[in-house]
């Protein structure tokens, strides 16, 4: 073990190996979650833009010598328990994660995997790259040829993407003629010196143990996963001093500080989607002032402290996404470990973190401003869409296929006739695996249900539980909304969107928007109509998380903006609705989830009530509004009074639900208690005393 250190957000344990004999490192993030998960991360340096990694990414699950099959990673995905299965290319790491609630599964799943690191079935089956890769096919001598394959076609998808390509500019400018330039998903335009061979070099230069981290996360024996590792496969492959310097450029600039740490030199970077080329100079020009202002008088205090303050509610809620930990957490700590060897990214972070909360003259973030001000190297690069370039493309695609049947004699066309067919036949052919699956009987109990106390008390029923973290605190209120009438139902929908978007009485937009990510961090607006239980009626639901220290100034802020907000200003109904109509028409928007909403009412009242509200009619409601502020200088007058007397038929308490989730002693959430009047939680003594 090289080391342990802490990381607060996630309530772990950061331990640090390295294997002796092989040279692989690893990173156990140690905590109490029973999503456990696994990974093996290689650096992969983008030695060209033949998308390489990428392909030997697909390709390299499809078999192993151990666990031989037609696709083994469809095996995992459909067979296996599993809360995540999927591997990731980025422009200078390969990753391969696996997430299980069953410990044993995943040592299966963590088999899988590193029997493919290291005896991949594509080395010995060249089918495998053909259908991952790039197949020339001809059914019939006098047919054209054409391309195919799973990641030739995925990139011929990116040749109208803009943003790929202004990703490549910027490199392109940055970085010149060195491999920090290259970018992934370009095999659609380098696709003549796509090949077997070329691939396959992939696995020699980069697939070894010396070059690769090992991640577990969650509550797991590590112990086990340890030796299982040193003996299936640490143990067997000796350290070789795998070298990737040569890919390495030459540092001409220190790296300050990055948004984008993906690409094999990390770049901070200042963009505008959607300008005009004109518009480039002035951007440049407004960048400069402002970093030199920055640099000078540093940042709106409020603005640093909503950004820390958001920055503290997204880590301590990031275990509440199942797969954020392998999207998110892994990623980052390989790509801290790609650019200098090491795994304490997260301690790093948190160290960061608590020297900029720390750091009321903000010196620290002056002297970042001043560093990017300064930088030794900078580009300005403008990335304009050119009708025809895809067309060009595929033009050049069809002449180098004709070149090449032109060159061809009729034996080699007639044998790739023959190698089509033989593709058609293996690729259609049924060879799957199941030694990796773990029984029924082995599946993990479910997880106790959190004890809560619940008590009810002048009308409103309150249900309250401890929190496992005591940083932050999670809120729901539920309102009774039986007296809005059903004609005017749709106006609790709009009164939803209204609630994030208007100023209020107290607040400008800005201000407002400001102070929801200090107090109402995740806030979620809905509705629901329960059919079994104690409380089957009508609901208007808000939910909310917050810092503990702060969970009543969030509810009197929440309170403030329900009853405050300004419904009778016609231009900012106007603006709302124009905002909002085009993704509120499912039918264009995304039909199939209009169709599984429509499915879904036919299954009880609650899903009736909720596809009413939010469904194809709301929008139509809302679209005749948006037509009667045009025509009817008295409608936004009405719109605003209707708005008010809806917005009095949610606001009261009578039969109201309030959920605390809180640390205990904090009012409320202890078990077996529930506060006398004079130690009630201040969000039933808030709602008391506002509603």
């Amino acid at each position: 073990m090289k080391s342990v250190e802490s990381y607060g957000p996630l309530n772990a344990e950061i331990l640090s190996f390295e294997h002796e004999y092989s040279g692989a490192q690893l990173c156990y993030i140690k905590n109490d979650d029973t999503n456990r998960a696994f990974s093996v991360a290689y650096r992969t340096p983008l030695v060209d833009e033949t998308d390489s990694n990428h392909i030997f990414e697909h390709a390299i699950l499809s078999s192993s010598q151990k666990y031989p099959s037609n696709n083994l990673f469809f095996d995992m995905v459909g067979k296996t328990y599993n809360t995540y299965v999927n591997a990731s290319t980025y422009n200078n790491f390969t990753m391969f994660p696996f997430g299980s609630q069953s410990e044993e599964q995943l040592l299966l799943g963590a088999d899988v995997y590193l029997s493919c690191m290291v005896s991949p079935g594509l080395l010995r089956d060249p089918q495998i790259f053909k259908r991952e890769a790039l197949r020339y096919m001809l059914y019939d001598v006098d047919d054209p040829i054409s391309m195919g394959g799973t990641v030739f076609s995925e990139d011929m998808g990116y040749m109208t993407s803009v943003g790929m390509e202004g990703g490549r500019n910027i490199l392109q400018g940055l970085y010149p003629g060195e491999y920090a330039a290259n970018y992934i998903g370009r095999a659609h335009a380098n696709y003549r010196d796509l090949t077997f061979e070329h691939v396959a070099e992939t696995h020699e230069r980069c697939y070894r143990f010396d070059n690769a981290l090992l991640l577990l996360y969650g509550d797991l024996d590590y112990r086990v996963f340890l030796e299982f590792m040193d003996r299936e496969y640490l143990s067997k492959t000796e350290k070789r001093g795998t070298d990737l310097s040569a890919y390495d450029d030459p540092v001409t600039a220190p790296a300050f500080a990055s948004i984008s740490m993906d690409t094999a030199k990390p770049f901070f970077i200042f963009g505008m989607d959607y300008a005009n080329p004109e518009d480039a100079a002035p951007f440049k020009a407004v960048v400069e002032k402002t970093l030199a202002d920055v640099a000078q008088n540093g940042l709106d205090d409020e603005l640093v402290d909503t950004v820390l303050k958001s920055k503290a509610l997204d880590d301590y809620t990031m275990m509440e996404n199942t797969s954020v930990i392998i999207e998110e957490i892994f990623p980052v700590i390989c790509m801290k470990w790609v650019q200098s060897g090491e795994m304490d990214l997260l301690p790093q972070t948190e160290a960061v973190f608590r020297a900029v909360e720390k750091d009321t003259d903000q010196e620290l973030i002056r002297k970042l401003a001043q560093s990017l001000k300064n930088a030794p190297r900078s580009a300005m690069v403008t990335t304009v869409p050119k009708s025809g370039l895809a067309e060009q493309l595929v033009a050049e695609q069809e002449a180098y296929l004709a070149e090449m049947k032109a060159a061809m004699t009729p034996e080699e066309l007639e044998q790739m006739v023959k190698d089509t067919l033989a593709f058609d036949e293996w690729n259609a052919s049924e060879q799957s695996n199941n030694d990796f699956v773990i029984s029924v009987a082995d599946l993990p109990s479910l997880e106790a249900q959190p004890e809560f106390h619940k008590e009810e008390d002048d009308g409103a029923l309150y249900y309250t539980a401890a929190a496992q973290t005591e940083q932050i605190s999670c809120h729901q209120l539920f309102f009774d909304t039986s007296a809005v009438s059903q004609e005017d139902l749709h106006y609790i929908g709009l009164y939803s969107i209204l609630l994030e978007e208007l100023a209020t009485e107290n607040y400008t937009k800005a201000q407002k928007d400001n102070l929801m990510k200090q107090y109402l961090h995740g806030l979620d607006i809905d509705v629901a109509y329960p059919e079994d239980g104690e409380r089957q009626y009508p609901m208007f639901g808000v939910q909310w998380n917050c810092m503990t220290e702060d969970y009543e100034t969030s509810l009197g802020f929440l309170l403030e903006i329900m009853e405050g907000l300004n419904l009778e200003d016609k231009d900012e109904l106007i603006r709302v609705l124009d905002k909002y109509l085009p993704s509120l028409d499912w039918s264009r928007n995304d039909p199939y989830v209009l169709d599984s909403m429509i499915a879904y009412a036919g299954l009880d009242r609650d899903n009736r009530y909720r596809e009413y509200l939010n469904g194809q009619r709301f929008y139509e409601f809302a679209k005749e509004l948006r037509t009667r502020l045009d025509s009817d200088p008295d409608a936004a007058k009405e719109i605003g009074e209707k708005l008010r007397s809806v917005q009095k038929s949610i606001l009261h308490r009578d039969r109201m639900v309030v959920m605390n989730v809180a640390p205990p002693g904090t009012g409320g959430a202890d078990f077996g208690h529930f506060p006398s009047d004079a130690e009630k939680s201040p969000i039933a003594a808030r709602c008391r005393g506002r509603l």
